[in-house]
């Protein structure tokens, strides 16, 4: 059975869209027992909130039942390494250069290298960054759509 991780940019559009919040709630309650969090994500999520009340609010709705349920995935000492090795080799294919590699690529590499790790496939509206990824780690699931 294939169990998934969503990127910050699918909960993003949801909080956006209204109707893309109530496809993603949808496809959370049929999907439940197969969706893990990852810590990346939730410390990007809650980065974005403009204030403490706010980043409480979405830690209740966003981040609160994955904890609860023991469904958070954080990376791993070798997933560490395997992003380093990951962004290393994009930089040696002159695929992003080193003076220019953003931190939200850094935090898809270690998504990217715990997804492997554990099994999981990539659900993700950012497919520029996951390809770019994948053109380097053979590893790397993921879809642009929900499944």
């Amino acid at each position: 059975m294939k169990k998934f991780v969503l990127d910050t940019t699918v909960y993003i559009h949801a909080m956006r869209d209204s109707e893309a919040g109530s496809e993603l709630a949808a496809w959370q309650r049929r999907m439940a027992p197969r969706i893990y969090q990852h810590a990346v994500v939730i410390s990007e999520i809650l980065i974005g909130a403009k204030d403490e009340v706010t980043l409480e609010r979405w830690r209740r709705r966003w981040v609160l039942p994955s904890e609860q349920l023991r469904r958070v995935i954080t990376p791993s000492y070798a997933c560490w390494l395997r992003a380093a090795r990951t962004v290393t080799r994009l930089v040696a294919a002159k695929q992003v250069q080193r003076s220019h590699v953003r931190p939200s690529l850094v935090n898809d590499c270690l998504l990217a290298a715990s997804s492997h790790e554990h099994g999981y496939t990539i659900v993700t509206y950012n497919t520029a960054d996951f390809a770019l990824i994948a053109r380097v780690d053979r590893g790397v699931t993921f879809v642009a759509t929900l499944p």
